[in-house]
């Protein structure tokens, strides 16, 4: 039986979440594309598409250059300024210097055939070293997200899963919108509580082994809203945190057994960034449920 899952954040909140595997690896949908070559048709890609080292994550052992490598015989193309790259683009000779956030992009070219696109969002933060990556299954940060406009239209996944499980949004009434310096200098998105959300590229199909979520929001008010979601029809290996009223509930599903847990009244403060932390041992409990919430350090008060 399979299901469709798609990440929905949807409060009028500011968020970033990072959603870590706890005790078994989460398993993907690939989607798989044939490429059926007919003579004179189209033009075909190069055999492989190039590989920049480091890849998408985030590190906090500073990596000061990055490498790019192809087919042998391949001449390669990149960019560092987000756009797309053609063979009218710096060719690449040598290693790209890296600075504290960097998107490059790279394609290569054989006898004037181009590859697809290769893309590494490559972020440098030394304070980052006490965040797990063991297990880690989706790392939506203030990097990595690509905007039209003040649109935000693909929350890329930072957590370094391959293939990355970026959460895209093609629909403008549907992207929700950049708050600049949101955070301590740190941007985030903007949700209206209604018809903002996200869709997974790769989806989870498993959540029993276990899980923990950490986000940072800014409930906006009181009402009962839906901030991060694994929907799905089912229900089956559902989760998702929700404000209620100054209260954060936490709801799974171990296949369809449901269970909820729920901090204390006037644990959330309506204006405030906070982090919530909610864990889960994959059985047909919540348990270790909510750490803490803290309301000190994260804005300017």
């Amino acid at each position: 039986m399979s299901f469709s899952k798609r990440l929905v954040l949807n409060s009028s909140l500011a968020l970033r979440v990072n959603l870590l595997q706890i005790k078994s690896k989460v398993l993907f949908g690939l989607a798989i594309c044939l490429y059926l070559m007919i003579a004179g048709a189209s033009q075909a890609l190069a055999v492989t598409a190039p590989t920049i080292t480091p890849g998408t994550g985030v590190y906090s052992t500073y990596q000061s250059t990055a490498t790019i490598t192809a087919t042998p015989g391949d001449q390669i193309y990149y960019t560092s300024d987000g756009t797309n790259p053609t063979n009218l683009s710096t060719l690449y000779t040598v290693p790209i210097a890296l600075g504290a956030t960097n998107t490059i992009k790279a394609v290569a070219y054989n006898t004037g055939v181009p590859s697809a696109i290769t893309t590494g969002y490559i972020q440098n933060d030394v304070n980052s070293l006490s965040i797990p990556r063991a297990g880690m299954s989706l790392w939506l940060r203030d990097f990595g997200a690509v905007v039209s406009g003040s649109n935000i239209t693909q929350w890329s996944d930072l957590s370094g899963s391959i293939p990355a499980n970026n959460a895209t949004q093609a629909t403008s009434t549907k992207q929700a919108t950049v708050v600049s310096g949101a955070i301590n200098g740190i941007n985030a998105g903007l949700f209206n509580g209604s018809s903002r959300d996200y869709v997974l590229t790769n989806q989870f199909t498993d959540l029993t082994g276990g899980f923990s979520i950490f986000a940072v929001i800014k409930p906006v008010g009181t009402a009962t809203k839906t901030f991060f979601s694994t929907a799905n029809a089912g229900p089956s290996n559902l989760v998702s945190l929700e404000t209620v009223n100054t209260q954060v509930r936490l709801n799974a599903y171990n296949g369809a057994v449901a269970s909820n847990v729920i901090t204390p009244t006037t644990s959330l403060t309506v204006g405030k960034y906070q982090i919530v932390d909610a864990v889960h041992n994959g059985a047909a409990e919540c348990v270790n449920s909510f750490e803490t919430l803290f309301h000190c350090n994260l804005e300017s008060v």
